[in-house]
C-alpha cells in the first residue's frame, strides 16, 4: 500500500471520528464574556451583587438561606432590615476581608473566598480578632471561609462552606422571575457560572477534540501548511493574471491595481483608472471580493463597482441623470444594483473546478462590467471640474 493511501485512509478516519464528537462549547456567563471566569476578585463581586437585597432584585432570601444554613433556624430578613454589604472591607490592621455584611448593626457577618489562592498567615485569625474589635462584644458574629472543596480555615471561628453547597443555598430561594426578569437572569447567571467553571474545576479537563488534535497534530499541521501555500500559489496568480486581462482588455487608460498581499485578511482586491481617484472626496473604483483562504474553501467570488467618500450621492446622481438606459445592462447581466450604498453594481461568481473555471470568472466578470468604465468616464464630463485634486 502506498504512503498516500495509507494517509488519506488516515484522513478518512480522521474525518469520521470528528463527526462523532460532541459539541463541547461552554454556556456563556457574564463572568465569561468579560474572560474573568476565575477570577476571584470578580466572583466575589458578583456575590456582594447577589446577597444584597436592595440590588439582586429577589431580596433576602439568598441572604436567609446562607444565615439557615449556619443557624439551623428559620431566618427571615427582608429588605425593611437595615442590610449593608462591603466589598473588600478594610480592618484596623488595613487587611481586608472579601465580604462584610452588618445586618441590622447587630449581627456581622465576614465571608473570605478562596478560589485558588491559600488562606496567608494568620489571615483568618486577624480578620476574626481585627472585626470583633471594631465592631465590639455586643454584636453576633458569622465567619465564612468559601472553598471549591471545603477546606478548613485556620481560625476556628471561621466556618467552611463549598461552592457546591452555595449553589444548593441559591438554588432553594423561589423568587418571581416575572417581577425584575433582568436581575433574575443574573442571579442564574451566576449560579450557572459556579456549576460550570467553579464546581466542575473543568480548565483542565481536555476535550475530546483536544485530544483528536494532539494525537493527529503534526497531520494537521502539515495540511494547513501544504494549504497555505497552495492557496498563496494561487492567489498570486489570480492576482497577476487580473492584472494582465485588465491591461489586455481595458486599454483605453492607465490602470492602478490594489491588491492585498497574501498574508493578511483583507478580502478586497480593487481595480481604478487614474483619473477615477483624482477628485476631491471621490473614490471609484471596481473590487474583486476574494483571499487567499476563500479561493480555495468559498468556491465564488464577487465583483463590483464601488463609487465612495463623502461626494458619492453627487457622482451616482449624475450618472443615473444622464445614463437612462443603463439599467438595461445589469438587467441582462444578472447584476445587483445597490447605489444607496455605494456599490453601484455586484455579482456573485460561482465555479467548481478551480483550475478550469476561475480565470473563465476572472474573464467574464471583466466583460458583464466592462460597460462601466464609458459610463462612469462620462460622468466625469458633467461632474465639477473644482473638485479635482491638485496634481
Amino acid at each position: 500500500m502506498s504512503k498516500m493511501i495509507k494517509y488519506e485512509r488516515r484522513l478518512s478516519n480522521l474525518a469520521e471520528i470528528y463527526s462523532y464528537l460532541p459539541d463541547e462549547k461552554d454556556r456563556d456567563t457574564i463572568l465569561g464574556i468579560f474572560n474573568k471566569r476565575y477570577d476571584e476578585n470578580y466572583i466575589s463581586d458578583y456575590l456582594a451583587f447577589v446577597l444584597d437585597p436592595d440590588r439582586n432584585g429577589i431580596g433576602a432570601q439568598p441572604l436567609n438561606k446562607i444565615l439557615d444554613y449556619f443557624t439551623e433556624e428559620d431566618n427571615s430578613l427582608s429588605k425593611d432590615d437595615n442590610i449593608e454589604i462591603n466589598r473588600e472591607f478594610t480592618l484596623s490592621n488595613n487587611r481586608r476581608i472579601d465580604l462584610l455584611i452588618n445586618i441590622n448593626d447587630s449581627l456581622i457577618i465576614g465571608i473570605e473566598n478562596k478560589v485558588f489562592a491559600a488562606e496567608s498567615q494568620n489571615q483568618t485569625s486577624d480578620y476574626a480578632k481585627n472585626i470583633k474589635n471594631m465592631f465590639g462584644d455586643d454584636k453576633d458574629y458569622l465567619f465564612i471561609f468559601l472553598t471549591k472543596g471545603g477546606k478548613e480555615a485556620a481560625s476556628e471561628e471561621f466556618m467552611s462552606l463549598t461552592y457546591k453547597n452555595l449553589v444548593s443555598l441559591l438554588k432553594k430561594v423561589v423568587f418571581d422571575f416575572s417581577e425584575n426578569i433582568r436581575k433574575s437572569i443574573y442571579y442564574q447567571d451566576f449560579i450557572i457560572h459556579l456549576e460550570e467553571f467553579i464546581m466542575r474545576d473543568n480548565a483542565f479537563d481536555i476535550t475530546k477534540k483536544t485530544e483528536l488534535y494532539i494525537k493527529n497534530k503534526k497531520m494537521i499541521q502539515d495540511l494547513q501548511e501544504s494549504f497555505n501555500k497552495n492557496s498563496e500559489m494561487i492567489f498570486n496568480y489570480i492576482k497577476s493574471y487580473i492584472r494582465e486581462r485588465v491591461r489586455e482588455k481595458f486599454n483605453n487608460g492607465e490602470w492602478q491595481f490594489d491588491f492585498s498581499r497574501p498574508n493578511t485578511n483583507r478580502s478586497y482586491q480593487q481595480i481604478f483608472k487614474n483619473n477615477w481617484n483624482s477628485h476631491n472626496n471621490l473614490r471609484i473604483h471596481f473590487e474583486y471580493h476574494f483571499h487567499p483562504y476563500s479561493l480555495l474553501s468559498e468556491n465564488e467570488i464577487a465583483f463590483m463597482l464601488d463609487i465612495e467618500d463623502s461626494n458619492k450621492e453627487r457622482f451616482i446622481n449624475l450618472l443615473e441623470e444622464n445614463n437612462e438606459n443603463y439599467s438595461f445592462h445589469f438587467k441582462e447581466k444578472g447584476i445587483e444594483t445597490v447605489s444607496k450604498k455605494g456599490r453601484i453594481a455586484y455579482k456573485t461568481y460561482k465555479y467548481k473546478d478551480i483550475k478550469k473555471d476561475l480565470p473563465k470568472i476572472i474573464d467574464k466578470s471583466l466583460e458583464e462590467f466592462e460597460f462601466f468604465i464609458e459610463l462612469v468616464d462620462n460622468t466625469f464630463d458633467y461632474y465639477p471640474e473644482g473638485d479635482s485634486n491638485a496634481r
